[in-house]
């Protein structure tokens, strides 16, 4: 408690003797000092350890599937945090950085698009995924380059649509490309100028099946989608479209589903419209 003491004056002062602020900091120091650090941290710091010895003593370089799901893992993050603090000014450790230098840019990036699919690794696989394609970004790495490092470019179109890289680039491209609306548009046009649209329409059905690669395959199909209903192209128009194929019928799949994008969007435009009518006869 701070004590006040009257004055000559008549007015109170705060007690500020050096007994008293002593008794003050050492109350404060003694929250701040208590050290949860795991004990086999203390004894690498002591032994001044560096990132990479501890990263190999825990074997985190032996499995590139595992290591986000690795318990180890947040004893070498516990290490890097106190080693960092250590030497402040030099170049900080980062857990991307670490990996990157372990296993390489393109297979980390594999990694860390498929342990987005774990519930348990997809908050930490997420967030390195955004931390490495800032830095592609900040290198002047283009979609297209991208596209051709994964080696998307070879290959079938099924292949393609399997290929966990899809989705690394996807989200590479949405990224770079986070403030062009039509940028699936954009995006799609690229695969059927490659492809051709019907043949694109039924791989892209085909390997909804894969739970893997369901989410990314979805955003092409609503993307293409997209794509016929700003071409003019009602559910009629690709119906005829795709009854032109010999396997017409099991695309039976494709047009169920544009029928349903299309009067859902629909729906959407007409309750814009009404808004903006409603609007314009209150102002």
């Amino acid at each position: 408690m701070l004590l006040r003491e009257g004055g000559e004056d008549g007015e109170e002062r705060i007690d500020t003797s050096p007994s008293l602020l002593s008794k003050l900091e050492n109350a404060l120091t003694g929250f701040t000092r208590k050290d949860n650090t795991p004990p086999e941290v203390r004894g690498w710091m002591k032994k001044k350890k560096t990132p990479d010895d501890v990263f190999k003593a825990l074997k985190l370089d032996d499995e590139l599937e595992t290591v986000l799901d690795n318990e180890k893992l947040h004893l070498w993050v516990d290490f890097v945090n106190k080693f960092n603090k250590k030497n402040r000014g030099e170049r900080e450790v980062t857990i991307l950085g670490m990996l990157t230098k372990t296993y390489g840019d393109e297979a980390l990036a594999k990694m860390l698009e498929t342990a987005k699919q774990n519930p348990s690794t997809v908050w930490l696989a997420t967030k390195l995924q955004n931390e490495q394609q800032i830095v592609w970004m900040l290198n002047g790495l283009s979609p297209d380059f991208v596209f051709k490092w994964f080696k998307l470019d070879k290959g079938t179109l099924e292949e393609l649509l399997s290929n966990p890289a899809l989705g690394v680039w996807y989200h590479f491209f949405h990224g770079l490309n986070q403030f062009n609306p039509d940028r699936d548009v954009t995006m799609i046009t690229k695969f059927v100028d490659t492809y051709g649209d019907i043949p694109l329409a039924k791989a892209i059905s085909a390997a909804m099946k894969d739970g893997d690669m369901q989410l990314v395959v979805s955003r092409l199909q609503e993307a293409q989608f997209q794509k016929w209903r700003l071409d003019g192209r009602d559910p009629g128009a690709i119906t005829k479209l795709l009854l032109k194929d010999r396997m017409g019928w099991k695309n039976q799949g494709i047009f169920r589903a544009y029928n349903t994008f299309y009067e859902g969007a629909n729906k959407v435009d007409d309750l814009d419209t009404s808004v903006a009518v409603a609007s314009l006869r209150c102002s």
